[in-house]
């Protein structure tokens, strides 16, 4: 059960091709059953040991991380909306935002360009995009609030593995 859902884990932290890899280790516990059912209790009892070391302790890690990358992403965006009440558009960087997680810097991404592909300012200084990856830097998580995908006035989430 536990590579279950370090499995579905992978998944958000690495992407799909390296969460195919957690499925395959999945199977390989009918092994450790088929060794039970015929009397090599020790070693299937070390081959379960050994397979959940490959995968449980790396994805308890990473999830860590993502649950701080979730609470930092958070407090950026109200960082940023903070900036639109005070200033009246959203802020081109976060540079003066303060991390609650500073080793989780190199991990996010802001910007106001790559959301909107448009250079009228008026239309820019309402939206803006945070990036951020878990595992992978090809594995991304992306927040917007822009109308280029959605007309709603909402934050979209979209995750695009590798």
């Amino acid at each position: 059960m536990i590579e279950i859902i370090a499995s579905k884990m992978a998944f958000q932290n690495f992407g799909e091709v390296t969460s195919g890899f957690y499925k395959i280790l999945i199977f390989t516990n009918i092994l450790p059953i088929l060794l039970f059912l015929f009397n090599f209790k020790k070693t299937a009892l070390i081959t379960l040991i050994l397979i959940g070391l490959i995968i449980v302790p790396e994805n308890l890690t990473l999830n860590n991380r993502l649950v701080k990358l979730k609470e930092e992403s958070s407090n950026i965006i109200l960082f940023a909306y903070q900036n639109k009440i005070n200033n009246g558009s959203f802020p081109k960087n976060i540079n003066e935002y303060k991390f609650k997680y500073p080793e989780l810097k190199e991990h996010i991404n802001y910007t106001q360009k790559i959301i909107n592909h448009s250079e009228d300012k008026e239309y820019i200084k309402d939206h803006f995009g945070l990036i951020y990856h878990v595992g992978t830097r090809n594995t991304s998580h992306m927040l917007m609030k822009s109308d280029y995908f959605d007309n709603s006035g909402y934050i979209q989430w979209y995750y695009y593995p590798d």
